[in-house]
């Protein structure tokens, strides 16, 4: 098992990472000036409750991805994630960029509420903005990960009046799956974890429904933290006899492989638009 300070640790200063995450950011800047682009939409009372949605056409129903920045639930926010929206556009998909309240002026399991209540509005508001709220791929990176993972759980979607049915595919690229894992690392000095927490929280714990593909991949340049969290979740959820393939991804970082999710001929992309269409990934 890895462990100790340095299972986790990130480093966004490199050059190569810097130019990845400034690209991001300059190419998000152009998806929000779209003229579809419905940015800012509220489900919810506090700041960050706000989700950003492009879709092909508001009088389409089109299929669509909800994704979750990571951030270590801390940092970060929906807005420079906006870019990965531009290759589902293409095809005729819609994306949706979520934000949820952070660590540590809020606990994990009000992280998680929230973000599980975003996809309750959504399914609910959908139609409204030209999405189709019963193909909805649920998608998300690092602590993004962990959330789309945990809502797309069995007992998740029961618990918030979704049909599972509904989620036909789940994405989770450097995912953090086991909260136990993070046990008296550096991550406690903003998100507090007890046995209760771990428990409730880790997806490792609350696996997706029967008819719920995941894909799983992390960064073969990543920390070891993060490849073991997705061996040992993948491992969970194939002794459950669920749908997982994971895969260590050659030449990506931490930060790199978010741009997999909106890549044509990426695994994570070609992934997410079979299960939106309906086809076999």
């Amino acid at each position: 098992m890895v462990n100790g300070k340095w299972a986790y640790s990130l480093d966004a200063s490199r050059e190569s990472d810097t130019n990845v995450l400034a690209q991001y950011i300059d190419r998000s800047v152009a998806v929000r000036g779209m003229h579809s682009a419905r940015l800012g939409l509220k489900y919810g009372t506090l700041a960050d409750e706000c989700i950003d949605i492009f879709a092909p056409s508001e009088e389409g129903r089109a299929p669509f991805v909800a994704f979750f920045h990571g951030g270590w639930w801390k940092a970060n926010n929906r807005i420079p994630r906006a870019f990965l929206a531009a290759e589902y556009l293409k095809r005729g998909f819609g994306f949706a960029s979520i934000g949820y309240p952070l660590a540590p002026e809020h606990s994990i399991s009000t992280i998680f509420e929230s973000a599980r209540n975003a996809i309750s509005w959504l399914h609910r508001n959908a139609s409204r903005f030209g999405l189709n709220p019963s193909r909805i791929v649920l998608a998300g990176n690092s602590a993004g990960g962990h959330l789309a993972t945990m809502i797309g759980a069995e007992d998740s979607l029961a618990a918030a009046g979704l049909p599972a049915s509904s989620v036909v595919g789940i994405v989770a690229l450097s995912g953090i799956y086991d909260l136990g894992l993070l046990a008296e690392t550096f991550v406690e000095e903003w998100l507090p974890l007890d046995q209760e927490i771990i428990r409730s929280c880790s997806p490792i714990h609350h696996l997706p429904a029967q008819s719920t593909p995941l894909l799983l991949a992390v960064g073969d340049a990543e920390p070891n933290g993060f490849k073991e969290q997705m061996l040992s979740y993948a491992c969970a959820v194939k002794k459950a006899g669920r749908s997982v393939i994971s895969e260590e991804t050659a030449g990506h970082s931490h930060f790199s492989i978010i741009g997999e999710l909106s890549r044509p001929r990426a695994r994570p992309f070609e992934f997410s638009v079979a299960r939106l269409t309906g086809e076999e990934s």
